[in-house]
């Protein structure tokens, strides 16, 4: 027997590759460890989860942000590159850059010009990740 599972989504649509299901899926996961064991519950949730591997595409971003923020001090033309490559738009705003992530403003976030500390790019890439992935 199938049970014809679908799930409707509404009007939110993937920013990146894979984004809806990897969502769901940790949601699952992390379901599963909060459920009594030999449970039909956390049967049906295990399989889902074994079912539908990791794309793995929200770890490499967050990567990705670590590795080009690490030692962010100002935006030079390989830092914007690298974001626009990632799918953030970039602005200036006064003394500070806005960056949204695929043209989404829920997903707006201000970087320093010229940043003083030497844990704000890791800060700021933490934050992003945080929110978006």
């Amino acid at each position: 027997m199938q049970s014809g599972l679908v799930l409707q989504t509404a009007p939110e649509q993937d920013l990146y590759a894979g984004e809806l299901l990897g969502v769901v899926r940790d949601a699952i996961a992390d379901a599963v460890t909060r459920v009594a064991e030999d449970s039909r519950r956390r049967h049906i949730l295990s399989s889902i989860v074994n079912a539908n591997p990791p794309t793995g595409e929200a770890e490499a971003m967050r990567n990705r942000l670590k590795t080009l923020l690490r030692d962010f001090r100002s935006m030079d033309a390989k830092i914007r590159s690298a974001l626009q490559d990632m799918g953030f738009e970039i602005f200036e705003e006064g003394k500070h850059f806005k960056i949204v992530f695929q043209g989404d403003d829920r997903y707006t976030f201000t970087m320093p010009k010229s940043g003083s500390d030497h844990r704000g790019g890791l800060n700021l890439a933490g934050d992003i990740s945080r929110l978006l992935l």
